[in-house]
């Protein structure tokens, strides 16, 4: 049923054509001038689109490298502050361990001359 209306309205149409053939053509002529123009218009908007929106991406992909490389020296500046610091604490922590290891040698040593000096008493 869809496939015979289908087929009767364009049986219809190709009548109306060929009837009305001189005024369609003169029609369809007129239409692809005007649509031929809107068409080149739409281009030239479309690539003067495209020229703009290049432009701007071009702008702000330098504005966004100037960012970048400041962030890039802010960050460096910033982990290198940290190494230092974390530099400085470890040598502050091993000389701290190095200290501490000292004591305990010293008291060590005091604990064992100490044990000497009551063994000799005792044996005296």
């Amino acid at each position: 049923m869809a496939e015979a209306k289908m087929l009767l309205l364009q049986a219809r149409s190709e009548l109306w054509v060929v009837q009305n053939r001189n005024a369609a053509l003169q029609s369809l002529d007129e239409g692809w001038r005007s649509a031929d123009q809107v068409t080149r218009n739409r281009i030239s908007e479309l690539k003067l689109q495209i020229t703009q929106a290049k432009d701007l991406l071009q702008q702000e992909s330098k504005d966004a490298e100037a960012k970048l490389r400041a962030l890039a020296k802010r960050s460096e500046s910033t982990l290198n502050t940290a190494l230092a610091q974390a530099q400085a604490k470890n040598k502050e922590l091993k000389d701290r361990v190095a200290t501490r290891y000292a004591l305990i040698q010293a008291k060590a040593a005091q604990k064992a001359i100490s044990d000497d000096v009551l063994v000799i008493e005792r044996r005296h």
